[in-house]
């Protein structure tokens, strides 16, 4: 593994903990909310070191595009990162978590478009939005099928949410 890589999983796990941490500062009581909300102000800080480390290596090594879905991505990090951090509620920090997560991966989206996976020895080999793109069958097949499991998955996410709803 090279640092840019253990720098981005580092990050990429203290979100993940950060976020797991105030999922349960939400969901639960007692001593187990107690004990997230111990660890939580610790992961939220590695997560906001890491992330700047992230940001300065990923510059280094590979700077992204600024195409508009990047700029939407870092507005929505810094703000799902105020709101975490700013925690009015406990459902504000939760969402605001969850709002840099989907920040972090439009930031990663953008950043990385048209050019997926750039070639280090001739950019002609680089693997790009439209050369990856599958097409005829494979493409349609994919269109009949996603819409119905979005749906199914947005069906169960709302059931999820509808059982589980209070502490």
């Amino acid at each position: 593994l090279g640092w840019y890589t253990v720098v981005c999983g580092l990050f990429v796990a203290a979100t993940l903990a950060a976020h797991g941490a105030n999922w349960l500062v939400l969901k639960t009581g007692a001593e187990v909310q107690a004990r997230a909300v111990k660890v939580r102000r610790p992961l939220l800080l590695a997560t906001g070191v890491l992330w700047l480390l992230t940001a300065v290596a990923t510059f280094v090594v590979a700077p992204p595009s600024t195409h508009s879905f990047w700029w939407l991505g870092v507005v929505v990090s810094l703000a799902g990162a105020t709101a975490t951090v700013l925690k009015k509620s406990e459902r504000a920090a939760f969402l605001g978590s969850s709002a840099f997560i989907v920040g972090q991966l439009l930031t990663a989206f953008g950043g990385l478009f048209p050019v997926l996976l750039r070639a280090r020895e001739n950019p002609q080999f680089s693997l790009t939005a439209a050369s990856a793109a599958s097409q005829g069958a494979g493409r349609n097949f994919a269109l009949v099928w996603w819409v119905p499991v979005l749906l199914l998955a947005a069906a169960y996410l709302w059931w999820v949410l509808r059982h589980f709803r209070g502490k």
